[in-house]
């Protein structure tokens, strides 16, 4: 006797010998004959999607199970990949929050002064145009990865430490401008001190 608290008793019920309940969860007449083409609430049955339930008699091929692969890859590797990509995505939104947005409203207002706004504002450009570029070189490889190119027959796809590398080599350019930072939020705070 299967009983749950919200609903009582589920198989004690004596219109269940007389009633089924579909797919939608509504009562359909025990009387209506199905089909193995159609579900329990008469409706046409989706096909069987599921590789799991792959018919026996129609074995994948090498060439499907490779398309099957790169469709859905499951190396770890590759979901590093994803999320290098997702980061980057996020950095260099956050990056434009600054370089557009918050440079647009400086400007408009005469907020501050010329020095002030060149010192925080050309150590931004530099990280910008880089991170572009390394966010456009990573979603490349994902798309040879995932088999949105003809990289396989090259046998260019599923790698990414080359970007990794390469890039990692550029950031080191870089460390000029970040080593900025700090001065250039120093000049901020004074600056803000003064104007109150």
């Amino acid at each position: 006797n299967t009983s749950h608290p919200q609903i009582g008793s589920l198989t004690g019920s004596p219109h269940l010998s007389e009633l089924s309940i579909n797919s939608q969860g509504g009562a359909v007449p025990a009387s209506v004959i199905l089909s193995p083409n159609l579900s329990p609430d008469t409706k046409q049955a989706s096909p069987l999607v599921s590789p799991l339930l792959n018919d026996q008699a129609c074995p994948r091929t090498d060439d499907e199970e490779e398309g099957r692969r790169k469709r859905f890859p499951t190396d770890k590797a590759y979901f590093i990949a994803k999320e290098v990509s997702t980061t980057e995505r996020t950095y260099l939104k956050d990056l434009e929050v600054i370089t557009s947005w918050f440079q647009s409203a400086v400007s408009k207002e005469d907020a501050m002064p010329e020095a002030l706004k060149s010192l925080i504002f050309s150590n931004f450009e530099p990280l910008h145009k880089f991170h572009t570029s390394f966010l456009k070189e990573t979603e490349q490889r994902l798309a040879l990865w995932e088999g949105r190119s003809n990289a396989h027959i090259r046998g260019d796809y599923q790698r990414i430490g080359d970007v990794l590398l390469k890039n990692i080599q550029g950031m080191k350019q870089l460390a000029v401008h970040l080593w900025k930072h700090s001065e250039a939020l120093e000049a901020l705070e004074t600056g803000i001190r003064g104007s109150r």
